[in-house]
């Protein structure tokens, strides 16, 4: 199932890939503000704020996480964690073991266990694809005692059938909604290489993020096209907790290009510019080739002392043979 990178791909993933902050970032079971309501307003949903700074911003090149081989492959698992952690202190608790450590430290031994091969399966060659991610996810809510109303994938790269909602460019209301209440949204962004000539994406690699607001941008005005996301990519300050916030456009026309074989038409798919992301200029460029939303059931109603799977010593994400 797991096809190695080409090296410029790789190279270009740790240009512009994850970062993880574990260390000097808000308490992860910090209260968050009430969630806003699902109202519409001209069609696109209302702006979500609260979460920005509730949910944790784990990155994977903090030097104090030491996650294997410099944290070059650890977006999935760091985005996931972001959400679990937030998730923790939202009434499912044994989504991130306690162990009476600094919540710091408990999120980086989540992320590590979220890498192992029982659950995301995070490998240096791959990093985590959307279908060991959606498998992962899956398997680590079902160990920890809970249940979840819906975990779906919309995009265009594999992914296992039950997980599918049969939509293969990502619908920008959809992704935003999956925010509201006790839910996580994770963002799949794809490397791309323009080709103008042919007017043709070619894909070099990928990268995850945790989606943590929307609809307002840096400026604090209202703006549909701004999606606040927590990076793991961020090299520069790892340890620094941040909202960067993207501008997504729509593609008109051309086709994205996977390992030179696998293709899909590019027109509705969306262009992130902002933050770690690369710039505007240029033949380089992010594509969101996808997004997973996750929607817990409401904790009230779930007993996680049942049937739960203690934490286990499995190997951490090691490289492909």
């Amino acid at each position: 199932m797991r096809r190695r990178l080409a090296l410029a791909g790789l190279v270009m993933m740790i240009a512009v890939s994850c970062s993880t902050n574990p260390a000097s970032r808000s308490e992860v079971n910090r209260a968050s503000a009430p969630v806003l309501s699902q109202a519409q307003v001209d069609g696109s949903p209302q702006p979500l704020m609260e979460k920005m700074d509730a949910i944790p911003d784990l990155t994977q090149f903090d030097p104090k996480a030491a996650f294997p081989y410099g944290g070059i492959h650890y977006c999935g698992p760091c985005a996931v964690s972001n959400s679990f952690a937030w998730l923790a202190g939202q009434g499912y608790p044994n989504l991130m073991a306690r162990a009476g450590e600094p919540p710091a430290v408990c999120q980086v031994n989540l992320a590590n266990e979220l890498a192992s091969r029982r659950y995301l399966d995070t490998s240096l060659d791959m990093g985590t694809t959307p279908a060991d991610l959606l498998a992962g996810v899956s398997q680590y809510i079902q160990d920890r005692g809970y249940s979840y109303r819906r975990l779906e994938y919309q995009g265009w790269r594999n992914h296992p059938g039950k997980f599918s909602t049969g939509v293969e460019t990502p619908d920008l209301n959809w992704v935003k909604t999956g925010l509201y209440g006790h839910s996580a949204v994770w963002l799949n962004i794809g490397w791309y290489r323009y080709e103008q000539e042919s007017n043709r994406y070619k894909r070099l690699g990928g990268h995850w993020v945790t989606l943590v607001g929307f609809g307002v941008g840096e400026n604090g005005q209202p703006d549909p096209n701004v999606l606040v996301i927590h990076d793991p990519g961020v090299k520069d300050h790892p340890a620094q907790y941040r909202n960067d916030y993207i501008r997504v456009v729509r593609i008109a026309s051309g086709t994205l290009v996977e390992s030179g074989v696998k293709t899909t038409g590019a027109a509705g798919f969306y262009k992130l510019f902002g933050g770690n992301l690369p710039k505007e200029e240029g033949n380089a460029c992010g594509i969101m080739d996808g997004a997973v939303v996750l929607e817990m059931r409401d904790p009230g109603g779930q007993n996680p002392a049942v049937g739960i799977r203690q934490s286990q010593s499995e190997p951490v994400a090691k490289p492909a043979s």
